[in-house]
């Protein structure tokens, strides 16, 4: 047995047609120049003479299919004497030289093979080496033309410029393969230059731009004019190679193929114009041409005067339109007028008919001005104190948020402030959870149930220093604008004053609770007030919830729309809160530390969990505003919750704002809420 190198490649043919494996008939192997034939294929290639293949390349291939591949040693088996000792290794589709030597001119061997096309049977492989005359060649990769059944270059475009190869002597004349010659992979052929072999209608096409572009058609005639002067001044400027660029050698080659239709053209020139001067003679073409002729020049006016007609009233009225202008302005003026006379008159007769009425009503307005006068002062010198203009000295007593002094704390350490909070109240950790993630998301939870306050007390000690900010609403809150100044007073309200504390100091969050909201008519600003919190304009660490009070009752149906604008969030009593509660009560709080988160509000997402979001909310989410504030709720709760929770919660964030229903099998706490809201206040959603 012969020994076979990991880098020589063989010449061979498929045995079978198989789509899982197949045999190759080794036929010849490579060498220094080309193929060389294989003396004894089976002591080369034991125990048959053929090689085991299982490559893609040589898979579903016909009976006779030729491959060049390497072999690498059967390591599948362990019996040597059964089974081929060789199996393929990287098989390809080999290159077929098709001899044109014997064609005299190149410009023939290009009309063969890119105007009339190859025969099916001459090419056995997509790509294949044209060789010509002096051992000159060019590689094309062949496509099948529907049409005509043959063979023609796929890459039309690439024609223009294609590289020209020079073949070896015993590249003609190497081993043949039933009758044809391949290329050796170990045996490249060297580049030349390059040659154009592009179709005759895209070289016509060319060099007609290139001619157009020439000196000789830049004067009084184009190539529209198709006169006897100027096809001879077509000849005469390929002749002089004007058009032909400055290589000689694409000068020469452009040249050759240009000789076939300058001299047709020259041929027949007069014969057409013989043609054309009888056909002229025809009574029924001149009465055509007259026609024709007819009928162009009425086209011709009918849309001159479709375009002229607007251009000239426009320019008539343009040139109008001071006096136009002016005459509209004189017949306002003239009107005020008129109304002005009319009222005058009517004010004339009231004054004279009732002298006294109008004495009495001047008096009275006087004292009005005065007293108007008298509440602006007043309200200067309440606004010039700045400890009244601030808004938090006007707030009651129990709405100023007192410092404790408690232990700050960074976001990392939040879960664990929230479990203690959680152990010592006694309320579910999952819910305790959920209300913080909303807030910090930049939401406004709506809460209800009997728990409330002490669900906001307990939140307050642990992460915000036992700070609440409360806003008391009532049924003056009628406008947006009284959630900033009080409707009564005029003055900054505790939203104003919270807002302005958390402008000013963006490293600790504030609580905002707007107490009882279902008091005000919150069908007047709920919807813009949800949309201003939700925007960039409110700061990040200024947190908002309202409450709904236990005796809220039924409301109307336009308040139920507007209060189920906001999150619904239930607290529900435990039998754990309240003997939590006792003990708290009974040690005074002793046990119940306070803390302040400082620093920021929101983790960032790592690349993994941000895929795997966005592949969720593009699933649920209809709208930009939602699968935004969904990522905002998804980086609060990752800092309290595990990734795969915190999707889960966004998700069902999501899923809740894209359609809010209330469900009969409803899964998470928000959607449960909604629930219990809705049978709270009377609303079947």
């Amino acid at each position: 047995m012969t020994k076979v190198g990991p880098n020589q490649y063989f010449l061979g043919r498929c045995l079978f047609f198989h789509e899982k494996f197949t045999r190759l008939e080794p036929l010849a192997q490579s060498a220094t120049h080309g193929w060389t034939r294989i003396a004894d294929r089976k002591r080369q290639f034991p125990p048959a003479g053929n090689v085991f293949s299982f490559d893609k390349n040589t898979l579903r291939c016909p009976e006779g299919t030729v491959r060049y591949f390497r072999v690498e040693e059967n390591k599948r088996t362990s019996s040597k004497e059964e089974h081929d000792q060789y199996v393929v290794l990287d098989a390809h589709e080999p290159i077929e030289i098709l001899d044109f030597s014997h064609i005299q001119s190149p410009e023939e061997v290009r009309c063969a093979v890119v105007e009339e096309g190859i025969a099916i049977e001459q090419a056995s492989t997509p790509e294949v080496i044209i060789a010509m005359k002096g051992r000159s060649c060019v590689r094309l990769h062949l496509d099948l033309d529907p049409m005509t059944r043959r063979l023609r270059p796929k890459d039309l475009h690439g024609l223009e410029k294609l590289t020209l190869f020079r073949l070896a002597p015993h590249h003609l004349h190497g081993e043949r393969v039933e009758g044809r010659l391949f290329l050796c992979p170990t045996d490249p052929i060297e580049s030349i230059g390059a040659v154009d072999w592009s179709t005759n209608a895209d070289f016509m096409q060319r060099t007609l731009r290139r001619l157009k572009r020439s000196n000789a058609f830049q004067a009084e005639e184009g190539m529209g004019d198709v006169s006897r002067r100027a096809i001879e001044k077509l000849a005469l400027a390929v002749r002089s190679g004007e058009v032909l660029g400055a290589d000689l050698r694409e000068i020469e080659a452009t040249r050759e193929r240009l000789k076939p239709f300058v001299s047709g053209v020259e041929a027949n020139l007069e014969f057409v114009e013989t043609l054309a001067v009888e056909l002229m003679k025809s009574p029924s073409i001149a009465r055509k041409l007259e026609e024709r002729i007819s009928s162009a020049t009425e086209a011709a006016a009918t849309k001159v005067r479709t375009e002229l007609e607007p251009a000239i009233r426009s320019e008539i009225l343009q040139q109008l339109g001071d006096q136009i202008a002016q005459r509209d302005q004189l017949s306002q003026e003239v009107a005020v007028l008129e109304e002005t006379v009319h009222r005058s008159r009517i004010e004339l007769s009231k004054i004279s008919d009732d002298h006294e009425l109008q004495r009495a009503a001047i008096v009275s307005e006087g004292q009005a001005f005065l007293k108007s006068f008298s509440n602006v002062l007043e309200s200067v010198g309440r606004y010039a104190n700045p400890e009244r203009a601030t808004g938090v000295a006007a707030a009651a007593a129990w709405n100023r948020p007192q410092n404790n002094g408690g232990m700050g704390f960074a976001i990392g350490e939040l879960k664990n402030f929230l479990k203690s909070l959680a152990e010592r109240t006694g309320f579910d950790l999952t819910e305790v959870l959920g209300f913080d993630a909303l807030l910090r998301g930049g939401e406004v939870p709506l809460l209800f149930g009997r728990d409330v306050e002490a669900l906001l007390a307990a939140y307050a000690r642990s992460v915000l220093d036992g700070q609440l900010w409360r806003l008391s609403v009532d049924p003056a809150t009628i406008g947006f604008d009284d959630l900033w100044r009080g409707a009564a007073t005029g003055e900054p309200t505790v939203l104003a004053g919270a807002w302005s504390a958390a402008a000013a100091s963006a490293d600790s969050p504030i609580l905002v609770v707007i107490e009882d909201i279902s008091n005000a008519p919150v069908k007047n600003w709920m919807p813009q007030f949800l949309r201003l919190t939700q925007s960039d304009v409110r700061p990040r660490n200024l947190l908002l919830c309202a409450t709904l009070s236990d005796g809220s009752g039924m409301v109307p149906p336009e308040e139920r729309q507007a209060l189920f604008k906001a999150i619904p969030f239930e607290v529900k009593a435990t039998k754990a809160g309240v003997v939590a509660a006792i003990f708290d009560e009974a040690e005074d709080g002793k046990h119940s530390p306070t803390g302040r988160l400082n620093g920021q509000l929101l983790c960032q997402c790592l690349p993994d969990n941000l895929n795997r979001l966005s592949a969720e909310l593009a699933r649920v989410c209809e709208s930009q505003s939602v699968a935004r504030r969904a990522v905002r709720v998804f980086k609060s709760v990752l800092a309290t919750m595990e990734a795969d929770e915190a999707l889960r919660f966004a998700c069902e964030f999501a899923n809740f704002e894209s359609d809010r229903r209330v469900l009969q099998n409803p899964t998470g706490h928000i959607q449960r809420s909604l629930g219990r809201l809705a049978a709270t206040i009377g609303f079947e959603g």
